[in-house]
């Protein structure tokens, strides 16, 4: 468990660094900034894992042991990504940073009791070691 946590922590890095960076583009940077942390949360194990989970070995299937798709892959991060999404709308953007906070919190509560994520729950999907092969 403490492998999935550093690559999330290794994940959650990366994307402020991206928006971060986005974000002081002059005139543009509050359009780009919290967008680009919303698809970098959302779509962070598209390509099957993120980088975090590549760093310390772990990959997302399905809880019968096969590949997932895209939309198993989104789904799972939705709990992540809806406080960064609601940052993007006009009159509840001030709300952003508690919900996405009180979503991480939920989240890890969940996964120290159950061992698995609100989103692996959702997405019917667990988080294995990779096997070297």
């Amino acid at each position: 468990m403490l492998s999935r946590i550093g690559a999330f922590l290794v994940d959650l890095i990366l994307a402020f660094i991206v928006a971060g960076i986005l974000a002081r583009i002059p005139f543009l940077g509050w359009f780009l900034g919290r967008p680009a942390l919303v698809a970098c949360l959302l779509l962070r194990d598209v390509r099957g894992a993120s980088v975090g989970k590549h760093l310390l070995g772990l990959r997302v299937e399905s809880r019968f042991g096969t590949p997932i798709g895209a939309n198993e892959r989104i789904m799972r991060n939705w709990p992540l990504a809806i406080g960064p999404a609601i940052s993007l709308t006009p009159l509840a953007g001030d709300l952003g940073a508690p919900a996405f906070a009180f979503c991480l919190a939920v989240e890890t509560l969940v996964l120290l009791v159950k061992k698995e994520r609100i989103g692996d729950i959702m997405a019917d999907t667990k988080v294995v070691k990779k096997s070297s092969l």
